[in-house]
């Protein structure tokens, strides 16, 4: 936990990734996993949010229950939020991404987050993970809605977005994600983030190209 950024600078991230190649882990499993989101102050997803996702959306409805190991099976995340922006309105919607190249949602590389390369799956390209890949559409959602005509966006700005975020994952979340959640946190400090892990037997449906729906008022 020492090692987590502290800001979302190169140098803290690049800090992060050099310990956990010391490590030699990608993962640190469902109990690892949910004492460094703790240690994070990101609390798990009511029950309720948890069954209604899973009745809406055959993804996370298969093999109900926290995984005690890194899945094997393709990764689906799903995220509500209700956020009051820094100009006075609100947003509220969800948004459900899988692990992989999803051509439908575009090609363009992160603009907010930075994912890091793990030590034993290091062919893995993590900007792919469906948490990562959630969390980058999360913040440019965000910005959008707080977007005020001349100003910048700035931390100042980001500060004063207030709402929360719930987030359920079909698998315990690697250490590239970890990171990922710790910079959304230090961007938007004032958006609550809860998140819930699922367990998943089988191989489920595609993800549709264009899930994920908004609401502004």
């Amino acid at each position: 936990m020492q090692r987590m950024p502290r800001c979302c600078t190169p140098e803290d991230i690049a800090a992060y990734s050099r310990c956990i190649a010391e490590l030699r882990v990608d993962n640190f499993g469902a109990t690892g996993t949910r004492m460094m989101l703790s240690g994070l102050s990101i609390g798990d997803v009511p029950t309720e949010f948890s069954e209604r996702v899973a009745s809406e959306h055959p993804q996370f409805g298969a093999g109900f229950g926290s995984i005690d190991r890194p899945s094997q099976f393709k990764i689906y995340a799903f995220a509500g939020y209700s956020v009051m922006t820094s100009g006075g309105g609100s947003v509220n919607g969800s948004l459900l991404r899988e692990s992989g190249l999803n051509i439908g949602f575009g090609l363009q590389a992160p603009r907010w987050l930075r994912a890091v390369r793990l030590p034993i799956n290091a062919h893995v390209e993590r900007e792919l993970c469906a948490e990562f890949q959630l969390l980058e559409a999360l913040c440019e959602a965000l910005a959008s809605a707080s977007a005020v005509a001349g100003a910048s966006l700035d931390a100042a700005r980001r500060e004063v977005t207030i709402g929360s975020v719930e987030m359920l994952i079909t698998g315990s979340s690697c250490a590239s994600c970890l990171c990922a959640l710790r910079q959304f946190r230090l961007l938007w400090p004032n958006v609550t983030l809860a998140v819930g892990m699922l367990r998943v037997r089988a191989a489920l449906p595609e993800l549709r190209v264009g899930a994920g729906q908004a609401d502004r008022s």
